[in-house]
């Protein structure tokens, strides 16, 4: 009889416990690696031009190392990792734990949002710095997400149907930005189908009902501007 060649078989309790270590050490390896892009996003704070420049490369570096530890490789999901580390150093977080618990938090709980929308999540100075200008604000609930606590909002020019569609996150204090060129009336359309279908949607998945507006001659288009 031909010995046989069948692996043996892990218990389950211990398949788990191998598991959750190997979940601690890559923690700890992405705290590190924190700790690390923290370091030298102060030490950037007090230099400037090459010198500093440097030092937020290396802070950048550290950043997608952890990213790439806490997503198993996940690409875009890296990425959304990243950036969020580094907008929270350049919003003036410097918490420890808090930056580990924020980066941590991503791949747990909003893996599927970030990979399938691809949506960043920023934080208010760095949305302030993109996106700053005048305009009137048209809310569109409080109520989306998984928490039923994310705010969509349409920020155009008084009169003009195109404009930016935005996320906010009150949990987290982040931003999302849905479309630059989005038309005031493909919102209010998919707005008013929401409410009557799913009012607690993901935000990307609303996005994704809403017709992006790309010509440029709807800024000419007076809307009914709601104040």
């Amino acid at each position: 009889m031909a010995p046989s060649t069948a692996l043996p078989t892990i218990p389950a309790d211990t398949a788990s416990l191998i598991a959750a270590t190997a979940r601690d050490q890559e923690n700890d390896l992405a705290e590190q690696l924190i700790g690390r892009a923290a370091a030298a996003h102060r030490s950037a704070d007090h230099l400037d031009g090459a010198d500093a420049a440097y030092l937020l490369g290396e802070r950048n570096a550290y950043a997608e190392a952890a990213g790439l530890a806490l997503s198993h490789g996940v690409e875009s999901l890296t990425y959304a990792i990243a950036n969020r580390i580094t907008d929270d150093l350049t919003d003036g977080l410097r918490d420890p734990d808090q930056l580990v618990q924020r980066a941590s938090r991503l791949p747990r709980t909003e893996a599927a949002e970030a990979t399938s929308n691809r949506l960043e999540w920023i934080g208010p100075l760095a949305f302030t710095r993109r996106y700053a200008g005048e305009g009137v604000d048209e809310d569109f609930g409080t109520g989306w997400g998984s928490r039923h606590d994310q705010r969509i909002t349409h920020r155009h020019q008084l009169g003009c149907d195109d404009g930016l569609l935005y996320a906010y996150d009150p949990t987290w204090r982040e931003y999302a930005v849905l479309g630059e060129h989005v038309s005031l009336r493909e919102v209010r359309d998919a707005y008013a189908h929401a409410l009557g279908t799913n009012p607690h949607v993901p935000v990307g998945a609303f996005a994704s009902q809403v017709t992006h507006a790309s010509d440029p001659s709807l800024n000419a288009r007076p809307a009914e501007v709601e104040l």
